[in-house]
């Protein structure tokens, strides 16, 4: 059996790639263009603010500047887990 937060990351993935699918942030007035399109690609991924800013040596505070910046797709409660895919859940 497939671990529920595995199948929590995989749908999460799959609906950050479709809000960023055609996303093109216009960093034309950008000091650093290809550090905003590295984190597009990384959000579009699925991964969450604190593990781009870890791979890039960052804060997630400052990634989440670039989201806003640029008006990336909003990823909040883009995939709500289930309930079984949640950390706290105790099969209650």
């Amino acid at each position: 059996m497939t671990d529920p937060k595995e199948l929590y990351r995989a749908r999460h993935a799959e609906a950050c790639a479709k809000a960023f699918e055609g996303f093109a942030p216009d960093v034309t007035r950008c000091r650093r263009p290809e550090f905003v399109l590295q984190v597009r690609d990384m959000a579009a991924s699925g991964l969450y603010s604190a593990e781009i800013a870890a791979r890039l040596g960052t804060t997630p505070k400052a990634i989440q500047k670039i989201f806003r910046r640029y008006n990336f797709p909003s990823l909040h409660n883009i995939a709500v887990p289930k309930l079984e895919e949640r950390h706290d859940w105790k099969h209650g």
